[in-house]
């Protein structure tokens, strides 16, 4: 379960409408973000991420590993918009930003760095940067 506070930050950073779009917003976008890192990467985001924001889901296509970094961007953007129905890639990338906002604003100075060192992608390291 996800605190209020958090749920809020994404409310208000990602346009959700109540909290159970939030909590989806959230938990769509960590797994997008987890799944598309290989398994050092995911060790480790998933130590620095609080409890409540750790990937559940297992599903078998979730274990294929993209071969080049530069694909990150592509994947992680389409596996939002999948898992969230979206048309656009741009309102896919506007729910990537609000999120990461979010984690932002709960992480230490610390955090934000490993965080950033965990996206290998551009077009995913500019929207953490600029949100």
């Amino acid at each position: 379960m996800m605190p209020d506070y958090f749920i809020s930050l994404i409310m208000q950073y990602a346009g959700a409408l109540n909290p159970e779009q939030a909590t989806r917003y959230a938990s769509s976008v960590i797994n997008a973000w987890y799944f598309s890192i290989d398994q050092k990467s995911q060790r480790q985001l998933a130590e620095l991420l609080p409890q409540y924001l750790r990937p559940t889901r297992r599903v078998f296509f979730n274990f294929t590993k993209p071969r080049v970094a530069e694909n990150q961007d592509q994947i992680f953007v389409s596996r939002v918009q999948l898992d969230l129905s979206k048309t656009s890639s741009e309102e896919s990338e506007q729910i990537i930003s609000g999120v990461m906002k979010s984690i932002k604003v709960i992480s230490s100075q610390q955090q934000k760095f490993a965080y950033s060192r965990l996206i290998t992608g551009q077009k995913i390291q500019k929207i953490f940067i600029e949100s």
